[in-house]
């Protein structure tokens, strides 16, 4: 940076054998690139370096060029693959604690003081116990598409355990049901047999549900997980297949790196080194 030449009518020759120079060692530099074919590293265009007018200005853009092209595809990739694999233990290792409180908390929703009306159904309880404590349960479930249950409701002589969308609406076609049925009966003067009938066997079937929901709902559970772990291990593979890419292809750069750029970095290391105390006119003819 201490030779400075302003042109006059043409350029000076410092400033053209300078220019040759830096595009010379950009155009190796070029090679430190994970695709040195396809994607070299490209600091600075020739019609760049021609629009610099003065020497000063010239070293100033390529030394500002490279201090921010700094080199560390390797360093960052491997950063982003040890990200990348622990991020997907721990999805895994959460996709496997959700599937065990599942099963913990299958059938676990009785409380002290509370009667169940029928044995095997935990999810209603009656009585003046306190009302059931969810939220660790809750992280048993697909907290995407069901972040608000299993929720606790409090009724007049009890509690009920919301446990998904399809229990809440399995328990309103109940209900449902039930005022149906007795519209029919008490307040239709003459209610047709086979409605009843329709009724009876809808509301029948309704309880069939109820009773059994608790099984169903937790085949619900471990069907999604699932199919969870059946897309983590679907972008596993696919990440993988890109690292392993990624490293092979650097094995095969290696010797490019180690026998050809870096010793030609090198030479024009010793170049730049020799020809820096030299006077501007010695310069010229150095390079």
């Amino acid at each position: 940076d201490s030779i400075d030449i302003v042109p006059g009518a043409g350029e000076g020759q410092l400033l053209v054998q300078m220019r040759r120079f830096c595009l010379n060692w950009l155009r190796v530099f070029s090679e430190c690139s994970i695709d040195p074919v396809n994607t070299p590293r490209l600091v600075a265009t020739p019609s760049e370096l021609k629009s610099c007018s003065r020497v000063r200005e010239l070293c100033g853009m390529v030394r500002k060029r490279l201090h921010d092209a700094e080199i560390r595809f390797i360093s960052t990739q491997k950063e982003s693959d040890e990200k990348m694999r622990d991020d997907t233990r721990g999805a895994f290792q959460r996709m496997i604690s959700r599937g065990s409180l599942v099963m913990a908390h299958h059938n676990n929703w009785s409380l002290p003081g509370c009667n169940l009306p029928i044995k095997g159904i935990s999810w209603i309880s009656f009585g003046c116990g306190p009302t059931p404590q969810v939220g660790e349960a809750s992280t048993a479930r697909d907290l995407k598409s069901q972040s608000a249950y299993p929720t606790a409701v409090s009724i007049l002589c009890g509690h009920v355990v919301l446990l998904s969308l399809e229990h809440v609406a399995v328990l309103l076609g109940f209900c449902l049901g039930c005022i149906l049925m007795s519209l029919e009966l008490f307040v239709v003067s003459s209610p047709e047999s086979h409605t009843l009938f329709l009724i009876g066997w809808i509301q029948l079937c309704n309880v069939v549900v109820l009773v059994r929901f608790e099984d169903i709902d937790i085949v619900q559970q471990l069907q999604r997980e699932c199919s969870a772990l059946a897309s983590e291990k679907s972008h596993v593979q696919e990440r993988h297949a890109r690292m392993r890419d990624f490293w092979s292809k650097l094995q095969q750069l290696t010797d490019l790196w180690l026998y050809r750029t870096i010793p030609r970095l090198n030479l024009y290391s010793e170049i730049h080194g020799s020809v820096g105390g030299m006077p501007p006119e010695e310069c010229v003819q150095a390079l």
